[in-house]
């Protein structure tokens, strides 16, 4: 009988062992995205014993693989709005210039915005 309980332990150890829960997460990067705040997002998450399993995908594909469930966390720049179906995270924010000549009339200005000038603009 010992030699049973014995074997039981020892089962139950190894499949203890073996068979942790998962603290893995599904995570959605853009695929066009590229910068520190990507490493420092994996780090943050290694750091905390998480593992997770990447895939790299448009806007598009990742908020409809949310929606879906498919992904839990996506790392991604602010395309649009955001939308109070979601929880954001302001990671960094990032500068953006413009480049204009000499001769264009904006240039007597010291900052402009998109909207105050209706200046057409694109993510890059």
């Amino acid at each position: 009988m010992q030699l049973l309980a014995d074997y039981d332990k020892h089962l139950t150890e190894i499949h203890n062992q073996y068979h942790k829960p998962c603290r893995c997460i599904r995570l959605g990067v853009l695929a066009s995205f590229t910068g520190p705040e990507i490493s420092y997002c994996l780090n943050l998450l290694r750091s905390q014993g998480i593992d997770f399993l990447l895939h790299r995908a448009t806007h598009e594909e990742l908020f409809d693989d949310l929606r879906q469930r498919r992904t839990d966390l996506i790392i991604s720049d602010q395309r649009r709005a955001f939308s109070s179906a979601y929880v954001n995270i302001t990671v960094s924010e990032q500068p953006r210039y413009i480049t204009l000549s000499r001769s264009h009339p904006l240039v007597v200005h010291q900052s402009l915005s998109p909207k105050e000038h209706e200046l057409p603009y694109a993510y890059a």
